[in-house]
């Protein structure tokens, strides 16, 4: 039987996120900032993946949180606290490849990679980061891992 799913908040037709995994995993899913950083203060692993082996960091870049603000703090504050951003879940893909495909936006993608994240790592399926936000049409982002990809602005300008 199929684990049950819960709708993040936000917009529709954002993918459900997993109800399974740790308490961290919940509360990074939720966007409860406060009961992530309590339960990171209080010994919780915080490359602890899921089944489905979705990460805590894998579970900030998806979330769609009710302020969007919130989002690329969270993914910040899991980074600084030795949240790994190359860890592949079951299917190959690291956190920069979910926030891509989520459409988490520039700043969490700046984030992630200023944290270390590789834009040329490939899924399972052999797609990227690059794949994943050319697919969205998220060219803000796009050009974000392009700049990184190029080590500067690949706009030419």
């Amino acid at each position: 039987m199929p684990s049950p799913v819960r709708r993040p908040p936000g917009p529709p037709g954002l993918t459900p996120l997993p109800a399974d995994g740790s308490a961290l995993l919940r509360a990074v899913a939720q966007g409860k900032f406060r009961l992530t950083r309590l339960l990171l203060e209080g010994g919780a692993y915080i490359n602890e993946g899921n089944a489905a082996g979705q990460t805590p960091l894998m579970a900030a870049c998806r979330g769609g949180y009710a302020d969007p603000p919130e989002q690329p703090r969270m993914v910040r504050y899991l980074l600084e606290n030795g949240a790994d951003p190359n860890i592949p879940d079951k299917t190959g893909k690291t956190a920069l490849m979910h926030a891509c495909a989520e459409r988490a936006g520039p700043a969490v993608a700046t984030v992630l990679l200023a944290h270390g994240a590789d834009p040329s790592a490939r899924d399972y399926a052999g797609a990227s980061a690059l794949v994943y936000a050319i697919n969205r049409g998220d060219r803000e982002t796009l050009q974000v891992l392009l700049d990184a990809s190029w080590g500067g602005d690949a706009r030419g300008d």
